[in-house]
């Protein structure tokens, strides 16, 4: 029954064998309940990890193209101001 609410999620084998092993007879609607809540709180903090990795990784990407650009922009300004230094103006 729970399983099929993890269809997009794709359930590993432990998984499954945790759900099935989770039907005791008494109280097994409650007990595959609280193992089904679970899994969906780590499925959805594992994919919402996962995109937090990506964003983070085009944030690192953009932040070191952003810091050669002020490199070279800062050398540029030594090479004017010794250009001005030498040149007596």
């Amino acid at each position: 029954m729970f399983k099929k609410l993890f269809d997009e999620y794709g359930l590993t084998e432990a998984e499954n064998i945790l759900i099935d092993g989770s039907k005791t007879g008494r109280g097994e609607i409650i007990n595959q309940s609280q193992i089904a809540s679970s899994l969906y709180n780590i499925k959805k903090t594992e994919i919402f990890i996962n995109k937090l990795i990506e964003s983070n990784r085009c944030l690192s990407k953009s932040n070191r193209r952003y810091s050669l650009a002020l490199n070279i922009l800062t050398g540029a300004l030594v090479i004017v101001g010794l250009i001005q230094i030498f040149c007596g103006q």
